[in-house]
């Protein structure tokens, strides 16, 4: 065989090859026009994609705050608030789960008489929700404790008669 034979074989190799490239990238733009054709013009179907990936998500959040809560292990549940649940703001499908983490910790901080590390955690979720009572609780009261502000003692008592049967506000109130 002759280079001059070989070069024209390649070519034909090759030209065998892009008709099969261009039926399959023919047949991928036929499945997806089909599938945004599907999707545009069939609610339910839009709507079933939806449902399933809302509940992975949350089901993914979920799983991750439960096994950070489960024995509360110090640790697990810094680590998943600072890096897995780092970006969820208020308003996020996931925010149930992080304000849950937020308050066993700020629960557990308080209880072992952490109050320095209670006002930067407390800080943090108030500023997420200032209109979450405990988070105003646990940040009013862990200011009053580290710092003896009394601006935040007398928040404490103004959120207390806005909302008597609070229970933190409550335990607070009888610490003071």
């Amino acid at each position: 065989m002759s280079a001059k034979q070989g070069f024209i074989s390649f070519f034909r190799a090759t030209k065998n090859y892009k008709i099969i490239l261009n039926i399959l990238s023919l047949g991928l733009a036929l499945v997806f026009s089909g599938l945004l054709f599907v999707i545009a013009f069939v609610p339910e179907f839009s709507s079933k994609i939806d449902h399933f990936a809302v509940k992975k998500y949350s089901a993914y959040y979920q799983d991750k705050a439960q096994s950070a809560l489960d024995g509360l292990n110090q640790d697990l549940l810094v680590e998943t608030l600072n890096s897995g649940f780092s970006d969820i703001l208020k308003g996020d499908r996931a925010y149930a789960q992080k304000r849950r983490l937020l308050k066993a910790w700020c629960e557990y901080l308080y209880a072992q008489q952490r109050y320095t590390e209670l006002l930067s955690w407390a800080d943090q979720w108030f500023a997420l929700d200032e209109r979450d009572v405990s988070a105003l609780a646990y940040y009013y009261q862990a200011l009053w404790l580290v710092e003896r502000d009394a601006n935040a003692l007398d928040k404490l008592k103004k959120a207390k008669a806005s909302f008597p049967k609070h229970a933190l506000l409550i335990l607070f109130a009888s610490e003071q």
